[in-house]
């Protein structure tokens, strides 16, 4: 497709005295080549991918854990998605993520709440999916939803909860 597409520039700045430097100095496809394919199909990787890549890199030594943190850099939607036992309401909820939080023996903890800004592939996929979210509220008292772990699809949700717990 590239060769395909050059040629047909070559072909064209050759006929019509076009500079190629300055054509060249535009995008060639409706969306960046690092966010789609040739055949315009998103591209995803895996979160998973990168842990591994920074594993092989490490020594021997990973399952290894530390006395003290320096600092420590949670990804607090994860730490919701790993809990098992989850508090009927919000501040039931609010208090079990700060005990989760205060655990880890660290100088600094930072606490990452990840968001999508559009456009991302995050809006593909919602698209996609046919998801539309309404407004949510949330407060102390609130009981959460049953289905607690499929909100985290909900953006509207998370960002409710981040405002909550901030």
């Amino acid at each position: 497709m590239q060769r395909d597409i050059f040629g047909r520039m070559l072909g064209i700045s050759l006929g019509h005295k076009v500079d190629i430097k300055k054509v060249l100095s535009f995008p060639l496809t409706p969306l960046p080549t690092y966010m789609c394919h040739a055949d315009g199909t998103i591209c995803k990787t895996d979160k998973a991918q990168l842990v591994k890549i920074i594993e092989k890199t490490m020594e021997d030594n990973i399952n290894e854990h530390p006395l003290c943190f320096v600092i420590a850099i949670l990804d607090d939607f994860f730490m919701l998605h790993q809990m098992k036992e989850i508090p009927q309401t919000f501040n039931g909820l609010s208090k079990k993520v700060l005990t989760m939080i205060t655990q880890f023996k660290a100088n600094r903890i930072d606490i990452i709440f990840y968001q999508y800004f559009t456009p991302s592939i995050k809006d593909c996929e919602r698209t996609r999916r046919d998801e539309s979210a309404s407004p949510v509220s949330i407060g102390p008292n609130q009981i959460r939803p049953h289905n607690f772990t499929a909100q985290h699809k909900n953006i509207q949700f998370k960002e409710a909860l981040v405002k909550f717990f901030y």
